[in-house]
């Protein structure tokens, strides 16, 4: 079920839980923070006009949530085990993780080099944080994604969190 443009049910919400949401003839958009979802697309936006700016021959940036073997990247539930933290943003469904992906003129594609990436975020943090991303996890703790989260800081800039 797509819940906006370029992001599905299936990318925010684990698939344990997107299982028990149909069981009870629910909607899944239901369980789904909308803010979320928005922020999802801004931060796609916003880096597709940032990312081919800086990274030679990048011509568009793609992001994918839950994906084969990995189903806990958006909101988790009591329904999933992970040995994230006990009160992590994904619980409330503040957070989402993303693979992100390079694509050139040639149609090949590759995914980000993350520590590129975060230095490219925090470049133009006041940007992120202006579409209302709050945190994003240190690139030492998230190696092989980018974790952002819309929760409540109490700061006015873009917090860089090591869990």
């Amino acid at each position: 079920m797509r819940v906006s443009k370029h992001f599905t049910a299936a990318e925010m919400l684990s698939d344990k839980l997107l299982a028990k949401i149909k069981s009870k003839g629910q909607n899944p958009m239901r369980y789904i923070n909308p803010k979320m979802i928005e922020v999802n697309e801004s931060v796609r936006h916003l880096l597709n006009v940032i990312v081919p700016q800086h990274i030679d021959g990048v011509v568009s940036v793609s992001l994918t949530g839950n994906k084969a073997g990995v189903q806990t990247r958006g909101k988790r539930s009591e329904f999933d085990k992970t040995k994230g933290a006990e009160l992590s943003d994904h619980k409330f469904g503040n957070a989402q993780d993303v693979d992100v992906n390079y694509h050139y003129a040639d149609g090949s594609k590759k995914e980000a080099d993350y520590e590129e990436l975060q230095a490219l975020i925090q470049a133009y943090d006041i940007d992120f944080f202006s579409i209302g991303v709050t945190m994003i996890e240190d690139v030492a703790y998230a190696p092989t994604w980018f974790h952002y989260s819309i929760a409540w800081t109490g700061l006015d800039k873009l917090k860089i969190i090591k869990p």
